[in-house]
C-alpha cells in the first residue's frame, strides 16, 4: 500500500495596530490591481466585490505610513488606480517572506515524514 505524505500548511499575515495590514487576499489584490490599473477590474479577476476591493484598499493605505494604492477619482477619462513605489515594495517583502515560509513548511514535512515514517 502506498502511503500518502503529510502536508503542513501556514499562510503569511502581517499586523499592524492588531490588524490585518496585508495577508493572501491584499497581496492577490495588489498584484491585481498591479497588472490591471483598476480596482474594479482587480475584482471582477479576484471574484471580490468592489465594495470588498474599495475598503481592503482603503484599510491598507490607513494602516500603512505611505499609500500602496494611488486612486484616481472616475470622471470623463474614468479612473483608476495604481500600485505606488512604496506598495511595491510591501509586495516585496511580502513574496520574500512567503517563500520562507513555503521553505520553512517543506523542511517541516521531510521534518515530518522521516520521524514518521
Amino acid at each position: 500500500m502506498t502511503r500518502k505524505p503529510y502536508k503542513v500548511g501556514a499562510s503569511v499575515v502581517v499586523y499592524h495596530e492588531n490588524k490585518i495590514f496585508i495577508g493572501p487576499e491584499q497581496f492577490a489584490l495588489i498584484r491585481q490591481i498591479l497588472d490591471d490599473g483598476s480596482m474594479n477590474a482587480a475584482a471582477r479577476h479576484l471574484g471580490f466585490s468592489f465594495q470588498k476591493t474599495w475598503q481592503m484598499v482603503t484599510k491598507m493605505n490607513a494602516l500603512s505610513d505611505q499609500p500602496i494604492i494611488i486612486v484616481k477619482r472616475g470622471g470623463n477619462n474614468g479612473g483608476g488606480c495604481f500600485v505606488s513605489e512604496y506598495g511595491k515594495k510591501i509586495l516585496n517583502m511580502y513574496a520574500r517572506r512567503e517563500l520562507e515560509v513555503i521553505k520553512a513548511l517543506a523542511q517541516s514535512e521531510n521534518e515530518l515524514d522521516s520521524q514518521l515514517f
